[in-house]
């Protein structure tokens, strides 16, 4: 993996003064924003699907999603939880609107950069981002944050 003091350091927020405003809404993510109503019909119920394809045999697991936006993934996954597959599910988001945003909509929240994740090493069963990676400065440190931190299963879309 190379040394990891010739990688770049982790970003302190996602694009420098982006607010959270600026990227997602209360009423609609970024990806709704940008595709409209194709985002509901299609969209989620593909990344639930996936999900559930990838995470669904065996145990009750706890899981973390890496730049959660407004959760409308979270609370999609989160509904369906076919056959108990959920038995945690943490959402983290960058910006400090985002996570009291999410905490209004019910769901665990905490603040955290994708690029330096601040849990113990394999703390978690799976490690999911939706359309996340991207959007960060570092997309390699983002992955080798998600490999760290989870016990062997990863979703990146």
């Amino acid at each position: 993996m190379g040394n990891m003091s010739d990688s770049p350091q982790p970003s302190l927020n996602a694009g420098g003064n982006v607010a959270w405003e600026k990227v997602h809404g209360e009423d609609a993510s970024w990806r709704k924003k940008l595709v409209g109503e194709i985002s509901d019909a299609f969209i989620l119920p593909r990344y639930v699907r996936l999900f559930y394809d990838t995470f669904g045999r065996g145990r009750a697991m706890d899981f973390v999603e890496v730049g959660s936006g407004n959760g409308e993934n979270s609370k999609a996954v989160i509904a369906a939880n076919r056959d108990g597959v959920i038995k945690s599910y943490l959402t983290t988001e960058v910006f400090p609107d985002g996570v009291e945003w999410l905490k209004k909509q019910g769901l665990n929240a905490t603040q955290a950069s994708a690029e330096a994740l601040p849990f113990p090493d394999s703390n978690f069963d799976g490690v999911v981002e939706f359309d996340v990676m991207h959007h960060v400065d570092h997309p390699r440190l983002m992955a080798l944050e998600m490999m760290r931190v989870g016990r062997g299963k990863l979703l990146l879309t």
